[in-house]
């Protein structure tokens, strides 16, 4: 099997578009997404797994050199891994779909469901059999040695890598899931070891050794014991000390040390504690945390660990202590259950009851000095580490408390900052009232920060509490489009710290700048003459995951926003840039071959799914295609339309239409938009039930034409803002477009988009048809709300963020009555289908229902769809797909001569 994306897509275009089929909801189950994937370091493999919306996942590698040949197709296959040294790959052999969902529908238990299978793939021997592991509960890569380690449920043992006789049958009786067979195996031989009555295992950081827990019964007692297994000659040893529970282990052989959580066995221990192992692993020495520990709280089950290095610093977690329940004494009817809110409290009571959800599971972390056996809880309820580099010992810490009250109406929110020497516990405080993102340098030298009097970004020098300010001499916009919302604009793209520790690379919309600390020199990367074109400008790691931005794993993109063309470039050691791709395409997820000097990433259009590309010598040729049937379907087209708003701005928007578009023929309109949309020209819509929105590939396939005009607006007018931008918008288009039948044209928007749009049908009749998901209706109720996701006030968004209003209900209440739909209801003749969701966690759902009530009063047509308990954008599979349908069918009975469906006609009577 091969792979060659274009000449499918290309060989398309022979096909007659009457034989094509229409994109709906019988299509969802065909189309495929990729899911994972990896390139092996030697460059040589690549694998990937796709996933449909509905059914079993597949897993391919494939062998990439002058042509791509799939050297395993594996059903089922559901993640892809090579190990470090290219000498193997595995992927992981998922249940089957239909199978595990009967399974499902019977409650059966999650341990009796299949388990997976791995695979594993000799890359050094193609000719090798597969080695297959059945049964497999999780596993771990060391690629240190290149084994698979990992563990079987159900006890499983294997004999030359097959079950042993008989424990494939039965489960033996009382069986919980717990207890497993702990394995090592490699790609040559399988399993080369193994031990049974496993419940966890715990992998060294260097990979040198693991530590096995497992489960023993003597007596009717259950009791736990801990082993040592090094990883080179699988010798073991022992623990002769027997565990109640052992909640988590930590153990680094480069530290020599190893800890564990838990309870000792035969003692009276109620609480967990800490144990050191002894070097040699013969013995534990109880630390005693427990008597150092305030006696609210207690070590936390799941505690990550760190042993500072070049001290005697161990961190750890802890949690509050939960006090057994009080047997209950009183009648339900006597019982007392009372929120009180009050006038003086700095967090709302919605924001306290969230909090209290998760007031004995939240972590804060402790530091322990091991020569002195003092501990310090560095976290608390009002100071919460903000950010911390690996393997240093410092971090930034942040309290936002005394400005707790504030964040219900202001915004950007405040918040104190300071650093922490993790060594010795010892707080310095960097910075008051601080609204924006923060750096400091691992080595805790540098500190960079926002100013809010003149909106620049500045350094500290910690060591001589020098400031130099690092944006001032910038001309061009450094700063965030704020699109009419009223706050203190901050960096315009990403700042990323330089492997040196102490400058910082960030972007502006049109370059990419380096700054270093020591000298105090901005130096600029890209081009001086980009500054005059009109292009955004964002730079990435192509390792996500590497702590710092080295040069040579960074990789620039630049969006012609005239043209929307797209160009790609690396950057050299010596900074210089070179281009690496271009084109009318988007392109994402790139991965570097540093041995065949080349890169691969996913190229997407609106007509082209994105599939991986090697790209190399500034071209890119396809190696994977995923939805081959997409030729088999009418799909859409996109182009960029210009025109001139009514107030004279210059905007820009996408228009969609039919692949077999016919210019005799009329066609409906739609008009979609959220805020602005032109950013997406290239991108992929694949076919899938909706959350929330229409999808301009369905729509255009079924014969509309989707417009999604960019909108601009100005502070205290959002609704005059979507009117100039929409209806402006949709005039240019019915101008280019006759074929456009001008009676047939409707509104869709959610959230936002959902606002504008019940705001635009009070202002106009213009339109046959809207569709309107969880809207504010009534702004004076809404900034009055909360946002029951959060417990938050929703007053500073209306204040200073997307609603834009820009002043309070008191100072302005003409402004809200202008931009509220509630008060222009009388005035609308469009149908109006509203979805929101009494589960919604942003846009009070009781917005919705005001406007339903509102426009049913005065008899208007007006549906509202409520999925029980889902949220603001729907996450249940069942009512997407529910609402896909309803959607659909609203707007064809309207705009596209379809039938009324019942639930429109008659209603869905529950009674």
């Amino acid at each position: 099997m091969k792979f060659f994306a274009l000449l499918l897509l290309l060989s398309a275009t022979f096909i007659s578009f009457s034989q094509k089929k229409i994109v709906d909801y019988t299509a969802y189950p065909e189309w495929k997404v990729i899911k994972d994937y990896q390139l092996s370091n030697d460059g040589n493999y690549f694998a990937f797994t796709t996933e449909p919306y509905e059914g079993n996942t597949t897993s391919y590698l494939l062998k990439v050199d002058s042509k791509v040949d799939t050297l395993l197709t594996i059903k089922r296959g559901s993640t892809v891994k090579f190990d470090k040294n290219s000498t193997f790959f595995i992927t992981k052999i998922s249940g089957d779909y239909k199978t595990v969902r009967d399974l499902k529908i019977k409650e059966t238990k999650a341990f009796k469901l299949p388990k997976d299978t791995l695979l594993i793939k000799n890359l050094m021997s193609l000719d090798a059999k597969k080695i297959l592991l059945p049964n497999v509960d999780k596993y771990d890569v060391v690629d240190s040695s290149s084994l698979i380690i990992g563990a079987f449920t159900h006890n499983f043992m294997l004999k030359n890598n097959a079950l042993s006789k008989g424990n494939d049958k039965k489960l033996k009786e009382g069986y919980d899931g717990k207890e497993k067979t702990f394995f090592v195996a490699n790609a040559q031989e399988g399993v080369i070891f193994q031990t049974n009555n496993s419940v966890d295992y715990y992998l060294d950081e260097e990979q040198l050794f693991v530590l096995v827990v497992e489960k023993h019964t003597k007596k009717r007692k259950d009791f736990y014991t801990v082993t040592k297994i090094d990883l080179k000659t699988f010798d073991t040893y022992e623990l002769e000390q027997r565990f109640e529970k052992i909640e988590n282990c930590y153990t680094s052989s480069k530290q020599n040390t190893t800890f564990l959580i838990g309870k000792l066995f035969d003692t009276k221990q109620k609480r967990n504690d800490l144990y050191r192992v002894k070097a040699d692993f013969s013995a534990v020495d109880s630390v005693n945390i427990n008597k150092l520990i305030d006696s609210n709280f207690v070590i936390s089950p799941n505690s990550s660990f760190e042993l500072l290095a070049d001290s005697d610093i161990l961190l750890f977690d802890l949690q509050r202590f939960e006090p057994e329940k009080k047997k209950d004494t009183l009648l339900k009817e006597e019982k007392v259950k009372v929120d009180v809110w009050t006038w003086n409290e700095p967090n709302l009571k919605t924001i306290q009851l969230l909090k209290s959800k998760k007031h004995y599971s939240e972590k804060f972390l402790a530091r322990y000095d091991l020569t002195n056996q003092k501990i310090d809880q560095v976290e608390d309820d009002t100071l919460k580490i903000s950010k911390r580099w690996k393997k240093s010992p410092y971090a930034l810490i942040s309290s936002s408390d005394q400005y707790n009250l504030a964040t219900a109406f202001d915004y950007p929110w405040k918040e104190d900052v300071s650093f922490i020497d993790l060594r010795n516990g010892k707080k310095t405080l960097l910075l008051k009232e601080n609204f924006s993102a923060t750096i400091l340098t691992p080595n805790a030298d540098y500190f960079y920060f926002e100013k809010e009097a003149d909106t620049n970004y500045y350094v500290r020098n910690l060591v001589t509490q020098k400031e130099e300010c690092v944006t001032c001499d910038i001309q061009e916009r450094w700063k965030e489009d704020l699109n009419g919302m009223d706050y203190i604009p901050s960096l315009a793209g990403r700042m990323y710290v330089d492997e040196d520790e102490s400058s910082v690379w960030f972007n502006s919309t049109k370059a990419l700048y380096r700054y270093n600390a020591k000298d105090n020199k901005l130096r600029q990367i890209t081009p001086k003459d980009w500054l005059n074109r009109k292009i955004e400008l964002n730079f990435y790691k192509i390792v996500s995951d590497s702590q710092y931005f080295n040069s040579e794993n960074g990789l620039i993109e630049v969006f012609d926003l005239e043209t929307k063309y797209n160009a790609y470039y690396t950057i050299d050691k010596d900074y210089k840039m070179k281009e690496i791709l271009n084109g009318y395409f988007n392109a994402f997820a790139f991965v570097k071959d540093k041995k065949n000097q080349r890169f691969f990433a996913r190229i997407q259009t609106n007509e082209l799914y994105p599939n991986f590309n090697e790209v190399k010598d500034g071209k890119q040729y396809p190696i994977t295609d995923v939805n081959p049937q997409q030729k088999d379907y009418n799909w859409s087209t996109v182009e960029l339309v210009k025109w001139t708003a009514y107030d004279g701005q210059e905007l820009q928007g996408l228009l969609y239409k039919p692949e077999d578009y016919d210019s005799t023929k009329k066609y409906p309109l739609i008009v979609y938009y959220y805020e602005t949309s032109t950013e997406d020209i290239h991108r992929y819509s694949a076919p899938r039930p909706t959350a929330s929105i229409i999808f301009s590939t369905e729509y255009a396939s079924s014969g509309y034409f989707v417009f999604m005009p960019d909108i601009r607006y100005n502070i205290g007018y959002p609704a005059k803002g979507a009117y100039n931008s929409i209806m402006s918008g949709t005039d240019y288009v019915l101008s280019c477009y006759p074929s456009i039948d001008s009676t047939r044209m409707g509104l869709q928007g959610q959230s936002w988009g959902g606002y504008q749009t019940a705001q635009l049908i009070t202002m106009t009749n213009r339109y046959a048809a809207a569709m309107a998901g969880a809207p504010v209706s009534n702004m004076f109720s809404a900034y009055g709300g909360i946002r029951w996701g959060s417990g938050m006030s929703r007053q500073f968004q209306y204040e200073h963020t997307q609603s834009r209003i820009g002043k309070t209900i008191w100072s302005a209440p003409e402004l809200y009555v202008e931009n509220s739909p509630i008060f222009g209801l009388p005035k609308v003749t469009t149908p109006l289908l509203i979805m929101h969701n009494d589960g919604d966690g942003a846009v009070p759902w009781y917005q919705g229902v005001e406007m339903f009530m509102g426009l049913r009063r005065l008899q208007k047509p007006v549906w509202l769809l409520n999925y029980n308990g889902d949220e603001h954008n729907l996450m249940k599979k069942g009512n997407r797909k529910d609402l896909s349908k309803r959607m659909k069918q609203f707007f064809d009975f309207y705009l596209n001569g379809g039938v009324e469906p019942e639930w429109m006609e008659k209603g869905e009577s529950n009674y």
